[in-house]
């Protein structure tokens, strides 16, 4: 499992901070909610939002 924040999007990607390092994926992985700032819980081919580390 790993955590990462939104960090923007990208036409059809989504890009990721995991780690200090950005990660794109496709934005049709990636839950239709989802907001520049989110937290997001990545695990394995499941991305979800962290709900509570998003509102912190």
């Amino acid at each position: 499992m790993q955590k990462g924040v939104v960090d923007r999007f990208e036409g059809e990607l989504a890009v990721i901070e995991i780690d200090g390092v950005t990660v794109d994926y496709p934005k049709k992985i990636i839950p239709k909610e989802v907001q520049v700032g989110d937290l997001l819980i990545i695990k394995n081919d499941t991305i979800s939002i962290d709900a509570e580390g998003t509102n912190i």
